[in-house]
């Protein structure tokens, strides 16, 4: 079963994010910070996507992408974000962003993607 990432430090989020992923079939594996994610990614071989807040304490989101994909450089990351601006930097920059509130339809789209599992299935 693939693994995904959550990175999220707003703890009502992070629940609610890894609740409809975990519906959706998925392991999650929560950090609340950049610095927690990478210290995972690092004692893990099995994380397929990082679900990643942009505004985190410490290593920001996009920090955290640039540094997880030098060390894992196949690793997918998608941000969540409630930053309307930050997405935009984020999509300009080449990364996948959605905005908070979640569109679950879109989440779950971008999560199938991103994995190779296609939605018809």
């Amino acid at each position: 079963m693939p693994a995904i990432l959550l990175v999220e430090d707003d703890p009502y989020n992070r629940e609610a994010l890894a609740d409809v992923v975990a519906i959706m079939g998925y392991e999650i594996i929560s950090a609340v910070s950049g610095e927690e994610a990478l210290r995972l990614l690092d004692q893990r071989d099995d994380v397929s996507l990082v679900l990643c807040d942009i505004r985190l304490p410490g290593i920001g989101g996009i920090a955290f992408r640039a540094i997880a994909r030098q060390r894992h450089p196949s690793l997918k990351v998608a941000f969540v974000t409630g930053d309307s601006e930050a997405a935009d930097d984020a999509i300009q920059a080449g990364a996948i962003a959605m905005l908070k509130p979640y569109d679950f339809r879109v989440l779950m789209r971008v999560i199938e993607e991103a994995i190779g599992r296609s939605s018809e299935n």
